[in-house]
């Protein structure tokens, strides 16, 4: 049994180690052609068109090669087909925008609680740390790129490899179990601590909206949104997170423009934290009250036991320590930025 699990697990992590690989190995190349033509053949390469080729590796062929090993690999054994989740979703359109919902606000609450505990430690290790640039040049050309790489790129590859292959072939293990553990290595391979407890609790939400759903779709269209949102604020006012700094410095300036785009997303954030607080209660109850559950899995152990011997696989075990390096590598250069 321990050698089953094991074979699920190094099998759950194969694509995402794969993904994490070709994302290094093309930054690196990328990043060495970037620098070989602009310092050495004196060539002015705009930073959108850097950032475009990057994102063409990173995702469509890397996450391509990953899905595919993957699905090549495994489904003649479990029978997994990618377009068995292309499919009318089993949950009702009313259910799914409340976990939608309650999804996105909660994430939202856990990065205003991010953001407080990154202040406190920053003044008590006297330490800052930058955050992570997703500018990908100025003007529209740097927003067509980033639109391109995290509206559409993003949404597209990254549901196809953690919701449709890890979490698809984690099930197993249990509803709940893959839940979590797709939400984990999605969190991860976002290779920063700044987003990592933000995009665990959105992975989470993407995850159960999955398996309820089984609708692929559903989960881009949401990963879609959000990421939009995100990409169309950020080119607005800037770092979403210093929204009120940045309110309070427009204010001064008189920009109304940018103080009603700053408002509306302040209006939007609080607004989804207070809805999805208010649904999470509603739902909680109503989960309560009829006793619904996740589906366990095939393996009548413990939890604890069970998670033991699925982290310990080789291949899985390598991916979390490597994501893990990067993390602690990207949080060093922006401590010293």
């Amino acid at each position: 049994m321990n050698k089953e699990i094991r074979r699920i697990s190094n099998y759950s992590s194969l694509p995402v180690l794969i993904f994490v690989m070709s994302m290094q190995l093309f930054s690196a190349v990328v990043s060495t052609a970037y620098l070989f033509a602009t310092n050495t053949l004196h060539i002015t390469i705009p930073p959108e068109l850097f950032y475009l080729a990057l994102y063409v590796f990173v995702y469509p062929v890397g996450g391509s090669i990953a899905a595919l090993i993957f699905y090549k690999t495994r489904r003649r054994e479990t029978g997994l087909r990618l377009r068995q989740t292309f499919c009318k979703p089993q949950m009702s359109a009313g259910r799914i925008f409340k976990w939608i919902v309650i999804t996105w606000g909660l994430a939202f609450l856990t990065s205003i609680f991010t953001n407080l505990i990154k202040s406190f430690a920053e003044s008590l290790l006297h330490i800052e740390i930058s955050d992570p640039d997703i500018n990908m040049g100025d003007g529209a050309g740097g927003f067509l790129v980033s639109f391109l790489a995290l509206s559409v790129f993003a949404p597209i590859f990254e549901e196809i490899l953690f919701r449709s292959a890890v979490y698809r072939h984690t099930e197993i293990m249990g509803q709940g179990f893959a839940v979590i553990f797709s939400s984990l290595m999605f969190a991860l391979m976002h290779g920063n601590l700044d987003q990592l407890p933000y995009t665990f609790v959105m992975g989470l939400g993407l995850a159960y909206i999955f398996a309820k759903s089984r609708s692929l779709p559903v989960t881009m269209l949401f990963h879609f949104v959000a990421n939009t949102l995100t990409v169309v604020f950020t080119t607005l006012i800037g770092d979403a997170s210093d929204s009120a700094e940045s309110l309070i410095f427009e204010l001064r300036q008189g920009n109304i423009p940018v103080i009603i785009v700053t408002l509306l997303y302040e209006l939007i954030v609080y607004g989804l934290i207070t809805a999805a607080v208010i649904m999470g209660i509603i739902e909680l109850v109503r989960a309560i009250k009829r006793k619904e559950h996740m589906k366990g899995g095939i393996f009548p152990i413990s939890g604890a036991k069970k998670a033991a011997v699925f982290f310990t696989a080789p291949i899985t075990l390598i991916t979390i320590l490597l994501m893990l390096f990067f993390i602690g590598v990207t949080t060093v250069s922006l401590m010293i930025k």
